[in-house]
């Protein structure tokens, strides 16, 4: 209590202690029980003076830096048992601000380590706090704890969701080879015409569906034929699965088969075929 002349009186006004569980836990967790009977007492405290007292700041101090981590944090991050309680703290004392008291300071201790009634009635620090309550409150230190998140016990596992890309062709969704070359073409002039390309006419040429097939096969050998891509791209040896198909890169990129009817009355399609997986949409 501060009074108008600047003198501050501290009294006790109440004390709550509970036994422990018989069922074995950690002390974090005995630690966050306590705070949460504090926070209890404290709110049906400040109930009761609300109307009697001007009340401007609620101050609570703990000796376990983990839960005073805890408190720091959103109670989603953690479990179900930390998690409900550091929720209740908040709801109950939602402005207060929560400091680090050493255990040589702290009244409570007193309580759960134990203590004779006659030791009791000269313990000054149980009857009227630790010296530093007497200080200007704003010498008093608030600073946060400095355990991060990910080294606090009782944190939630979070799970991820993670899909991988599609192998599949991006034109697996087409059943018709037609309706595939023209849906291309088509795509590729509209993208022509917006970078500032003209046309002659309003239908599709031959070449224009030349053009978007060699942009398929391409696509196609990327997908299935990758590392016989890479190689040939880099001059090295094909891989022994191919070696005797003789491959290489035409001009335009595609891979086609090499052999022995390079001389014959062929066309240049039929001496070269293109090479194309068996696992591929186009095959």
């Amino acid at each position: 209590l501060t009074r108008a002349d600047g003198s501050v009186s501290i009294s006790l006004l109440g004390a709550k202690t509970k036994m422990a569980p018989i069922k074995t836990t950690t002390i974090p967790r005995l630690e966050l029980s306590a705070a949460v009977l504090l926070a209890r007492w404290m709110s049906r405290v400040k109930a009761t003076l609300d109307d009697q007292l001007f009340i401007t700041d609620v101050l609570a101090w703990s000796d376990s830096q983990i839960v005073l981590s805890w408190l720091i944090n959103q109670h989603s991050c953690f479990k179900v048992f930390v998690s409900n309680r550091v929720h209740q703290i908040h709801q109950l004392l939602p402005s207060c601000k929560w400091g680090y008291v050493r255990t040589d300071d702290n009244p409570a201790d007193c309580v759960s380590r134990g203590m004779l009634p006659s030791a009791l009635l000269q313990f000054s620090l149980y009857w009227s706090g630790p010296q530093f309550l007497l200080h200007s409150k704003e010498t008093l230190d608030f600073t946060p704890c400095t355990i991060s998140l990910n080294q606090l016990p009782e944190t939630k596992d979070v799970s991820l969701a993670v899909q991988l890309a599609s192998d599949s062709e991006w034109f697996s969704r087409f059943s018709s080879y037609t309706n595939m070359l023209r849906v291309v073409s088509w795509l590729r002039r509209f993208i022509g015409t917006r970078r500032g390309k003209t046309y002659s006419h309003n239908y599709l040429c031959q070449s224009e569906l030349n053009e978007s097939l060699t942009v398929i096969i391409k696509a196609s050998q990327l997908q299935t034929l990758g590392s016989l891509l890479h190689n040939l791209q880099h001059n090295q040896v094909p891989p022994r699965k191919f070696a005797a198909l003789r491959p290489f890169m035409d001009p335009c990129g595609v891979i086609r088969v090499g052999g022995r009817l390079t001389n014959s009355d062929l066309t240049e399609a039929q001496k070269q075929p293109i090479l194309l997986s068996k696992t591929s949409h186009l095959s």
